[in-house]
């Protein structure tokens, strides 16, 4: 179970990522990467309503319950954040 924050909703606003999308990303990420600051990222590949492939990257705090979505991010540098 996953809890959005107030700024990663924010972020998927601001970033034009769905609710919906973030949900599927996060259901079935393609990758799932720990990070050394205590973040986990789900990250996959996703089609947008402009027809562009985009990494989605989604931020999750998961020390705590109901884990938390601290922040998201889309971005075509696949080479950069896929491992």
């Amino acid at each position: 179970m996953f809890k959005f924050s107030k700024h990663s909703i924010e972020r998927l606003l601001e970033r034009q990522i769905t609710i919906d999308i973030a949900e599927q990303v996060l259901e079935h990420p393609e990758e799932i990467i720990e990070n050394n600051d205590g973040l986990t990222v789900y990250q996959a590949i996703k089609l947008f309503e402009n027809g562009k492939n985009y990494l989605v990257r989604i931020y999750v705090h998961k020390k705590v319950e109901p884990q938390i979505v601290v922040t998201a991010i889309r971005t075509t540098k696949f080479k950069k954040y896929k491992q």
